[in-house]
């Protein structure tokens, strides 16, 4: 738990010191900022295991808490503090309060979206008890692992798309678009064959052999980690067009489908029942916001 609040402040302060240089134009550094915590946590975290098998979820824990403090300090910080004072403050458009106000509903939509996703373990807890929700949230990780890798450059991405929208770049911002769904593709189809082939190994040396034994649905969470991951191209486009509104409507259809959808499969399927209604409930979110994806491209410039 100490390592998961170390690494949850290190994690927090980090995004507030990329903020900055991506302000500052420092958008390489934070690129490489990220890109030194997501592998070095991953090629450290499968050589402690690989040495020492026995150490499973608490060596992930530590190694994770390490690298994000190590890259705090060794990198964010010292980079931050070198730039130079602005002398001339940006022109604001729009009072604290009013950017609030206006960017509420994406905050809204995030907050009903994350609690689709654990609407299952509830479900889990109550129809099939403390094993099977133990082994769902250890796969649970990996899925979220795989999101946190491929969505720590949204801030670069969604600046650079909101750059190519105000400029009627249509054309280059669907090849960014193109890019990154391929590459979301690429990394869904990658975790489902390696959890076909390799995923029970590699659950049960980081969780143990009883929990790991358990997670007997893992390609199953792969295909929903891969229709996770394909909404982050869609969600960088609205974002960036500053389409926040448009973002509610779907965000609670997809919970309230996942929500039926698990009241009706899990309690016979149990944990495929479960990873089939955050399938359901991903899709449809998916398949509502495309459409204004979609507008938005063919109307660009888009401004506000």
């Amino acid at each position: 738990m100490v390592c998961i609040l170390v690494w949850g402040v290190g994690m927090w302060i980090g995004d507030l010191l990329q903020g900055w240089m991506q302000v500052r134009g420092r958008i390489a550094t934070a690129a490489w900022c990220y890109a030194v915590r997501a592998v070095g946590s991953a090629a450290i975290t499968g050589m402690v295991l690989w040495l020492y098998p026995s150490w499973g979820a608490i060596a992930t824990a530590v190694v994770t808490a390490l690298v994000s403090i190590g890259v705090l300090a060794m990198i964010e910080i010292p980079v931050v503090r070198s730039l130079a004072p602005i002398h001339a403050s940006a022109p604001v458009t729009r009072s604290v309060m009013g950017w609030l106000l206006f960017t509420a509903p994406l905050g809204f939509a995030t907050g009903i979206g994350a609690l689709a996703t654990v609407l299952p373990r509830f479900a889990l807890m109550h129809w099939e008890g403390a094993a099977a929700l133990g082994a769902f949230m250890a796969m649970t990780v990996m899925v979220t692992a795989a999101c946190q890798l491929f969505g720590a450059p949204a801030p670069l991405i969604i600046a650079r798309l909101a750059g190519l929208l105000k400029a009627g770049e249509v054309a280059e911002v669907r090849r960014v678009l193109k890019f990154i769904t391929a590459l979301a593709l690429g990394l869904g189809l990658i975790g489902y064959v390696s959890a076909w082939l390799c995923g029970a190994y590699v659950m049960r040396m980081i969780f143990g052999q009883s929990l790991g034994d358990g997670c007997t649905t893992l390609p199953e969470m792969a295909l929903v980690a891969t229709i996770e991951l394909i909404q982050f191209p869609l969600g960088y486009l609205l974002t960036a067009g500053q389409c926040y509104r448009q973002q509610i409507l779907p965000t609670v259809v997809g919970f309230l489908a996942t929500a039926a959808l698990v009241c009706l499969w899990v309690p016979v399927h149990g944990m495929a029942g479960a990873a089939w209604a955050l399938m359901g409930g991903g899709g449809a979110r998916f398949v509502l916001l495309l459409p204004t994806g979609l507008r938005l491209l063919r109307w660009a410039p888009y401004t506000r």
